[in-house]
């Protein structure tokens, strides 16, 4: 999986965005590098995924739960009780091993 890696404002590393394959990565046109990411789950991580009950990997990741929120007609919590799919909190990791502390 690929994400965008974009520096914050304050010096403290990456955020990542629009995860996916590198040509879905590729048609945001950013200018930011982008990278090879693993995603691991993590009850305390930043950012928020979403699995459909039919599929093994995630449909949507979003570094912001509200935002994350927003993507979804009804509230994501709800869908996931009624077994539309599940909501993980994620951390990421560049591939290869680094982490970047997100």
């Amino acid at each position: 999986m690929c994400a965008y890696a974009v520096p914050r404002a304050d010096g403290s590393g990456c955020s990542y965005r629009h995860f996916g394959d590198r040509g879905f990565v590729e048609l945001h046109m950013l200018d930011h590098p982008i990278v090879d990411v693993l995603l691991a789950e993590d009850a305390g991580g930043q950012y928020y995924a979403w699995i459909d009950s039919d599929k093994d990997r995630p449909s949507l990741v979003w570094g912001d739960r509200l935002l994350f929120a927003m993507c979804f007609p009804g509230d994501p919590w709800e869908m996931e009780r009624g077994g539309k799919g599940r909501v993980l909190r994620l951390s990421v990791n560049l591939a290869g091993g680094a982490k970047e502390g997100v």
